[in-house]
């Protein structure tokens, strides 16, 4: 029965990858159109990014389907670092005979993919309501990714350990330079994951709740909030290339 499980989660995993990032292209793509075409704004000398008040009809009318697409692409990503979890038991079992998690918290990680794929557009649509502040539409579901990639980081560190653990136990079986091998591999690439969620995650929230302030201390000068978007936008892009060499190794 578990094979089966496995065999339907990493289908699963290679699909959510697939469209996350054609979802992402997209977006991107989008972003910039609109950047570009509505660029700044000068009034009485004072120079400054055009609000969404002041875009054209035809760029307002991609803010709703923008916004719900940038949450399903959180929705999409969130859940193939979770799904993904459950990919390092299947390759424990399958390489090394051995199990890396228990049955229960195979379950948890599985149903936690799928409240958080449908969590975001919920925050999404809550707080495009009236009663919220505009800006809360954008920090909210952008907060609770930082979160979510903080938790995933956290069980990444988890995971290390268990590698460590899993190749300790390895060294007395058949094949054993194979296995330890395969198993170094995968450990490398989850440490390299683990780091780059973390940089991600942390820079997300410093940005996130900054903006939750009345001041907005770092999102108001250009050097912090370039910095810590540099470090979220080269950390996702790198973790996309981390996240194929684990399902297409080498």
């Amino acid at each position: 029965m578990y094979i089966y499980i496995y065999i339907y989660i990493y289908v699963c995993l290679t699909i959510l990858k697939r469209f996350t990032c054609i979802l992402t292209f997209g977006l991107d793509v989008t972003s910039c159109k609109i950047k570009y075409e509505e660029g700044f704004a000068n009034i009485m000398g004072h120079v400054f990014t055009k609000p969404e008040i002041m875009w054209t009809a035809a760029d307002r009318a991609l803010v709703i389907p923008t916004d719900y697409s940038l949450c399903i692409g959180f929705s999409l990503q969130t859940g193939t670092l979770f799904l993904l979890q459950c990919f390092w038991n299947y390759l424990a079992n399958s390489v090394a005979k051995a199990s890396f998690m228990s049955s229960r918290e195979f379950f948890v990680y599985v149903l936690w993919t799928i409240v958080s794929i449908l969590i975001f557009p919920l925050l999404q649509y809550n707080f495009s309501r009236e009663v919220y502040n505009t800006t809360l539409k954008e920090i909210m579901p952008e907060l609770v990714y930082g979160c979510e990639l903080f938790i995933v980081a956290a069980l990444g560190v988890i995971s290390h350990f268990r590698f460590r653990k899993l190749l300790r136990s390895s060294k007395g079986s058949m094949n054993a330079h194979s296995i330890t091998h395969k198993i170094r591999y995968f450990q490398e690439l989850n440490l390299i994951l683990t780091l780059l969620l973390f940089v991600m995650a942390l820079s997300l929230i410093i940005l996130s709740a900054d903006g939750l302030t009345d001041r907005k201390t770092l999102n108001m000068h250009k050097f912090p909030a370039d910095f810590l978007i540099c470090n979220i936008n080269v950390s996702s892009c790198v973790i996309w290339f981390v996240v194929i060499l684990i399902f297409h190794p080498k």
